[in-house]
């Protein structure tokens, strides 16, 4: 997405097990690969950020509100194991 373009975003929190490969991350971008084997690339909140203040472990951007729907919905599905 280019810096003059709408962009949409949501926050996530990542299964207890994840945890570990975001310590030490604050405010870098990764690839956080899923069950399916698909990355996406998602930011991990600073310490004293909102995105951490409301719980989350990850926040990704995306291009529509369409796409960050269905890409929460896929994350859901990814943390109960419902894939």
């Amino acid at each position: 997405m280019r810096e003059d373009e709408e962009c949409f975003g949501a926050g996530a929190r990542v299964r207890p097990e994840a945890k570990v490969l975001l310590a030490g991350q604050d405010g870098k971008m990764l690839p956080l690969r899923l069950t399916s084997g698909r990355d996406i690339i998602v930011v991990v909140p600073g310490a004293d950020s909102a995105a951490h203040a409301d719980g989350y472990d990850v926040y990704f951007q995306t291009c529509s509100e369409a796409c960050c729907r269905e890409l929460t919905v896929a994350l859901r599905a990814e943390l109960t194991g419902r894939n």
